[in-house]
């Protein structure tokens, strides 16, 4: 992945959050501006920035660098993690939601 692609990647990733580049910035620890020009691909970032990008998303650098990670993925993720009993209740919830959308309600 180069800087362009990374960029692209972050961008998404924050938007999809429905983060501002300033509230991306406080939850990395990093200045806005820093979170605006590894968007627009200017720079590398060093991997210490790297990982606390990937801490302040939630989620692993490997998964920051798979451009196939999607929220139905980190979604899946949260429900993992879930104790048991509320684990229970998401896949209910989720499957039927599916069905309706799928009109077999």
């Amino acid at each position: 992945m180069n800087r362009a692609q990374l960029g692209k990647r972050l961008k998404a990733l924050r938007k999809g959050r429905g983060w501002t580049q300033e509230y991306m910035a406080q939850k990395t620890g990093l200045a806005s501006d820093t979170i605006r020009r590894l968007e627009y691909g200017h720079f590398s970032p060093t991997l210490h920035t790297f990982l606390k990008i990937a801490e302040g998303l939630g989620i692993s650098a490997g998964k920051l660098l798979n451009e196939k990670f999607d929220e139905a993925d980190e979604m899946a993720e949260y429900i993992r993690d879930l104790p048991e009993l509320e684990r229970g209740v998401a896949i209910v919830i989720l499957r039927s939601l599916h069905d309706h959308a799928k009109g077999e309600v």
